[in-house]
Order: structure tokens, then C-alpha cells, then sequence
């Protein structure tokens, strides 16, 4: 089976690649640094944004350990379900033509 032939399963792998893209880039700026804000303390040399980019760590982070692991796992059930799907005949009225 071709990953082509099912766009949940592409959508699902997309949204994946997004979180991972958006966790790397705030991670690669340094953020990481920013949620000592959580237990009360700022990093040194922390300006005004501090809470503001410890907020945007922690959604990415959020994002990669639980969105990206559901996001796969819902692209191999979306394509597994679909590829049983075409292959298996259907039944309960499925198709008119059929005695």
C-alpha cells in the first residue's frame, strides 16, 4: 500500500512533521532556558518575554511528547484500517450491485 492512496494518513503524518518542526526551532533558540520561570526564577539576562517564551516551550514540548506519538499512531491505524477496508469485501448492504 502506498502512503498516497490515504490523505488522513498524510494529514495525520503532516500535522507530526509540524509539531516535531516547531519543538526543534524553539528548542535550537535556546527557550528551553526560559521555563526556570515555572519554579519561581528568571534565567539571567531574561527580559519581559520570559513568561511568554517559557509558554511557547512548554506548547511545543506538549506538542512533541504527546501530539507527534498520537499523530503516527493514528496514521498507521488510519492506513492499516484503510488498506483492510479496500481489501475486505463489504457487507451490510455495502454495494446495490451485488445479489
Amino acid at each position: 500500500m502506498s502512503w498516497r492512496t490515504s490523505p488522513v494518513a498524510l494529514l495525520f503524518l503532516l500535522g507530526a512533521a509540524l509539531l516535531a518542526l516547531a519543538f526543534g526551532l524553539v528548542h535550537a533558540l535556546g527557550l528551553r532556558e526560559y521555563t526556570t520561570v515555572l519554579s519561581g526564577t528568571r534565567p539571567p539576562g531574561a527580559g519581559d518575554g520570559a513568561e511568554s517564551a517559557a509558554a511557547l516551550y512548554l506548547l511545543a514540548w506538549f506538542g512533541w511528547t504527546l501530539g507527534v506519538p498520537i499523530l503516527v499512531i493514528g496514521a498507521l491505524v488510519s492506513a492499516a484500517l484503510e488498506r483492510l477496508g479496500a481489501s475486505a469485501p463489504t457487507s451490510l448492504g455495502g454495494d446495490p450491485q451485488l445479489p
